[in-house]
């Protein structure tokens, strides 16, 4: 006998795409006031054509979704390089910015600095402004983080080669105290901290991904649900695309086009029971 085929979600609700993924997509950027200020600050930042600036948020809070989005703009002469930092060794780190600006890496780090200079001045020479986006600098190896001296040490003439931006979580402010890394400090023209959602954020949040994923959605609960929610994902937008995601496929396997809030709260103790809440407080 064969098994019935299961409906997903976007089936279910007739969506162009999925609404509620934990993998950032640009695509669902909701523009909360943070977000607005956060753009702007990247602006200013870019206008001076120097220095480095710094972003700061705790995980799942939009900060590599803010990066993607800017890296995608279609600015004008901005050449902009968005560089994975996750755990890479001090080898690895400047392989990895080879790679980003489409070169083929050296086998030394000496050489790959030279690639690094020679593809900046090539660009600037062009009319072209680079910008290198290092993500996910807080878990690079303090060997690692020691080496972003080497790399600002390529960008002290007087017209600065490329401008840097650094993100990550807090942590990477303790990082850069240390003595070693003062010629990055020094640099720092800007810093943005992200915060979580207010209250009043989360329900124009999840009506603005609704309307973005198009399709027949369904109707949820609103104050005393937004309530619920703010309470048990404290704002973060990862931990509330979970929450909705979750909602969402209870409302597709029982085949629900209105969503009440006892759905809410049956969804809030399957995820507290799976230990996938575990630092929101009940």
């Amino acid at each position: 006998m064969t098994a019935p085929a299961l409906t997903s979600i976007e089936e279910f609700y007739q969506f162009s795409s999925p609404p509620f993924r934990l993998t950032p997509d640009p695509h669902y950027i909701y523009q909360t006031q943070s977000f607005i200020h956060a753009k702007r600050t990247l602006q200013q930042f870019i206008t001076t054509d120097d220095g480095i600036l710094l972003i700061d948020a705790q995980p799942g809070l939009g900060k590599t979704i803010l990066l993607q989005h800017f890296s995608e703009l279609p600015l004008t002469k901005i050449k902009a390089f968005f560089i994975q930092c996750f755990n890479l060794s001090s080898d690895e780190l400047f392989e990895t910015i080879v790679f980003a600006l489409h070169l083929k890496p050296e086998k030394t780090k000496s050489k790959n600095l030279m690639l690094i200079s020679l593809y900046c001045k090539r660009l600037r020479k062009q009319g072209f402004h680079p910008i290198l986006i290092l993500d996910e600098v807080n878990s690079l190896p303090s060997e690692t983080l020691k080496e972003l001296g080497s790399l600002m040490s390529i960008n002290l003439s007087k017209s600065p080669l490329f401008q840097l931006i650094l993100s990550g979580t807090p942590q990477i402010n303790d990082s850069l105290s240390e003595e070693s890394l003062q010629i990055v400090k020094d640099k720092i023209l800007h810093r943005i901290s992200l915060g979580p959602l207010k209250r009043q954020e989360v329900q124009a949040y999840i009506d603005h991904r609704l309307a973005l994923a198009g399709g027949n959605p369904p109707t949820l609960p609103s104050q005393k649900a937004g309530d619920y929610l703010f309470r048990f994902s404290g704002g973060v937008p990862r931990i509330i695309n979970l929450i909705i995601y979750r909602l969402l496929l209870l409302g597709t396997q029982e085949n629900k086009h209105e969503l009440a809030f006892i759905d809410f709260h049956k969804v809030i103790h399957e995820l507290k029971n799976e230990g996938l809440l575990p630092h929101i407080k009940s």
